[in-house]
């Protein structure tokens, strides 16, 4: 995991006020609206000394919030799109669509970003 990304990411949604966890951190059902960010690994850039690396942002808000789902995630993705987290971290464009995840007895959205780095194996 490149812990500096997450840690930058992380801060910049606290700050803008969206509690942030990190998988596995926040447990029982969800009582108020939350983040989880989530490494999800990296691939090679065919033909570069590149590799994308690849995180995930879950949204979840109550099952009796699921009208706030599409606010919440619209005020996630305004902070992913600003310093300092964009041009660092950019959407690739794989968002899911509303999901009840009775787990957590809440609504979720996850929206998939990346980061360019060099690959150190090249």
């Amino acid at each position: 995991m490149t812990t500096e990304v997450w840690d930058i990411t992380q801060k910049a949604l606290i700050d803008a006020g969206i509690d942030t966890y990190a998988p596995a951190q926040k447990t029982g059902d969800c009582k108020s609206p939350y983040a989880v960010l989530k490494d999800e690994g990296s691939a090679a850039v065919l033909g570069y000394s590149s590799e994308y690396h690849y995180y995930t942002l879950l949204c979840y808000v109550p099952r009796d919030s699921y009208l706030e789902l599409g606010d919440f995630v619209s005020r996630a993705k305004g902070v992913m799109s600003a310093e300092p987290i964009y041009p660092m971290l950019k959407p690739t464009g794989v968002e899911t669509p509303a999901f009840l995840d009775d787990s957590f007895n809440a609504y979720m959205i996850s929206i998939q970003y990346r980061n360019c780095v060099r690959n150190i194996h090249v």
